[in-house]
């Protein structure tokens, strides 16, 4: 069986190089074309203005949000350190939960992240993909796309 060229199994001694995305112009142009998909809309939007990994986003349940303001925190405890860490919503997360809880009409106990198969989250392995697919329709270079084990961490400061 040959093995795939993929970038995400580098020869050994080689490693994969991934860097957060920076410009503006890009993280606009993901913006834009989640804009017909609310949950992975709003996934990439908490990501870029929050810096939390992944796998803690994957965890929050709609109870926990529905009723946040802009300004309002939310305290998540990292699965990876242990850590409290604070989800902060400004102006365009709140825009994002918003139109999110408006349109899917989650239940509070459902994930908010919600897999389209089951009751469960969607993985981070399914992100991962969704991040790669999204970077890539922007043209975006390989080393400018994401881990998904690290933070969806586009950080704008």
């Amino acid at each position: 069986m040959k093995k795939s060229n993929q970038h995400n199994h580098p020869k050994k001694g080689n490693n994969i190089t991934v860097a957060p995305i920076r410009r503006i112009e890009d993280i606009k142009s993901i913006s834009k074309l989640l804009s017909d998909s609310p949950r992975n809309h709003l996934l990439f939007t908490l990501g870029i203005n929050n810096g939390l990994r992944v796998g803690d986003l994957l965890k929050l349940k709609v109870k926990a949000v529905r009723n946040l303001k802009i300004r309002d925190t939310l305290k998540i405890k990292e699965s990876k350190t242990g850590k409290d860490n604070i989800l902060v919503v400004n102006k365009a997360v709140h825009r994002s939960l918003k139109i999110y809880l408006e349109k899917v009409q989650p239940r509070d106990s459902d994930y908010l992240f919600a897999s389209r198969k089951g009751n469960n989250a969607i993985t981070i392995q399914a992100v991962n993909n969704m991040i790669k697919k999204w970077t890539r329709s922007i043209n975006l270079a390989e080393t400018e796309q994401l881990g998904s084990d690290q933070a969806i961490c586009l950080n704008l400061h």
